[in-house]
């Protein structure tokens, strides 16, 4: 490991969650995907520890007072380690890890709040990437504790980026294209491109605006999905019929293409059709794969959108979660979540968080 400790008082960072607007799935194959960062976030704060260990308190997860110890090579032990817990602390052990095995660590007293991705005060999670959140907002907070953060923001970011990358991947295998991570390090809307041959090679991240008249709402599916789950029946799809996953993803990545040179040159009618092309799509691989991705209640949000003049599509990988719905006329967008609020679906009005990751800290003697 290199680099030294700082002393500091107290350090608090903050990551937003993120919801895709187009190219989920697509994004896997190499094909571009819009994301928006969006303003709920995760915070961290840290402490120093009076004593070698380090503790653990992410309350919104069940983890209270956790020890655990920090070997020279950067290998997290937790003192009273089961099943449950190497599952609820799974990235917060490799955010820590990832970090450790390149800067020297001080023992830190480690608060972690995702209350913001929870549905009001339930057990609920939205479905906005909070797991990305954590690792970014960690990361970030650990470079600084470890005093070997970049000075320009922009540096700072790519060295972040990198290593939640790298933490997600050690946390959960190679499954994730990573969009969620950009989103959380860089905030705004974002064209995302991961490396067709290498994970290990930086991906293409390009800020993006809003096209003109473009309105959006959100609405909750009030079911949590899971992503992992969803990707792997694709993926067995992929091995039991391999020429029909690659016609319809050779749709999805051709839809994807189109739909983010339109939203990047501001075609806010190009993009639309898109989006209603993409639905379709996604619903000929749900048929296909048996991966319950336009579930029985995206088809009724969708229908209701029809009936608006008014394009709709899940934000994911499906099943629940969240659903964009998307218009030019702005009068349609809110009759269409008017009455999905009437059937008993929430709406939300989630802003851009153009931040990403952010850090305060105190520094003492």
């Amino acid at each position: 490991m290199t680099g030294t400790s700082t002393h500091t008082s107290q350090l608090h960072s903050q990551a937003p969650g993120k919801l895709i607007l187009l190219g989920e799935y697509a994004v896997l194959r190499g094909a571009p995907a819009l994301v928006m960062a969006v303003n709920r976030h995760d915070h961290v704060y840290l402490q120093p520890a009076s004593t070698d260990t380090f503790w653990l308190t992410a309350p919104d997860v069940g983890l209270r007072e956790v020890a655990f110890d920090l070997s020279e090579s950067g290998t997290v032990t937790f003192q009273n380690p089961s099943p449950s817990l190497e599952t609820s602390a799974a990235f917060v052990k490799a955010a820590v890890e990832t970090v450790a095995q390149q800067v020297k660590l001080a023992p830190a007293h480690i608060t972690i709040s995702t209350a913001e991705f929870f549905y009001q005060n339930t057990t609920t999670k939205l479905g906005l990437g909070s797991s990305a959140a954590v690792s970014v907002a960690l990361i970030g907070a650990l470079l600084q504790w470890a005093g070997s953060a970049s000075t320009p923001v922009d540096a700072f970011k790519m060295q972040v980026l990198e290593r939640a990358l790298a933490a997600h991947h050690r946390a959960q295998g190679r499954q994730g294209s990573g969009v969620d991570i950009a989103a959380s390090t860089f905030g705004g809307i974002l064209k995302y491109t991961m490396p067709v041959v290498s994970t290990q090679l930086p991906p293409e991240i390009q800020a993006l605006s809003l096209p003109p008249k473009l309105y959006m709402r959100f609405v909750w599916t009030r079911k949590a999905a899971s992503t992992t789950r969803l990707v792997a029946r694709v993926n067995q799809f992929r091995e039991s019929n391999p020429a029909e996953y690659n016609r319809l993803f050779g749709e999805l990545i051709y839809l994807a293409e189109q739909g983010s040179m339109a939203f990047q040159r501001g075609d806010t009618e190009a993009f639309l059709e898109v989006v209603q092309h993409y639905y379709l799509q996604l619903e000929a691989l749900s048929h296909a794969s048996g991966a319950p991705i336009i579930s029985d209640v995206h088809q009724r949000l969708h229908e209701i959108a029809r009936r608006h003049h008014v394009a709709y599509k899940p934000s994911g990988a499906g099943e629940g979660d969240f659903g964009i719905l998307f218009g030019s006329n702005e009068l349609n967008v809110i009759d269409a979540s008017v009455e999905m609020e009437k059937a008993g679906f929430p709406l939300f009005s989630f802003q851009i968080d153009e931040n990403g990751v952010q850090i305060n800290s105190e520094r003492g003697e």
